[in-house]
């Protein structure tokens, strides 16, 4: 397989891969979508082309973006990052609001530095 074929096969594959990592049914995508499940099943089962608006619609539902170039070898598939945990994201806010609060800690220490500056006497 080469070129279009190639790439309409690894798009297809990471599509599907998508759908199941977000824990969407065929049936919930295909509603989603406008289409009938046995529709998206003969795409993803039967390996039935789907048109290029298809594919395009099908690749935005997921949240994939498919950049596409005249020379294939140009095309690239871009799946989004993994969504965070509740921990990690909770990890996350800690470190901001940790790195807020030493920021103010700084600022106030510097307000104060400089509350006991005065300007020397006859402009000297």
């Amino acid at each position: 397989m080469a070129g279009w074929d190639a790439y309409y096969a690894a798009l297809h594959s990471a599509l599907i891969k998508r759908r199941e990592a977000l824990g969407l049914t065929q049936d919930a995508l295909a509603a989603r979508l406008g289409w009938s499940r046995r529709k998206l099943q003969r795409i993803e089962a039967e390996g039935q082309v789907c048109t290029a608006p298809e594919l395009f619609q099908w690749a935005a539902m997921l949240g994939v973006t498919v950049n596409f170039a005249p020379d294939v070898a140009l095309c690239t598939l871009t799946t989004p990052r993994p969504a965070l945990s509740a921990e990690a994201k909770a990890e996350r806010e800690a470190a901001t609001r940790k790195r807020i609060e030493e920021r103010r800690q700084r600022m106030a220490a510097a307000r104060g530095l400089a509350s006991h500056l005065t300007p020397a006497a006859g402009g000297q």
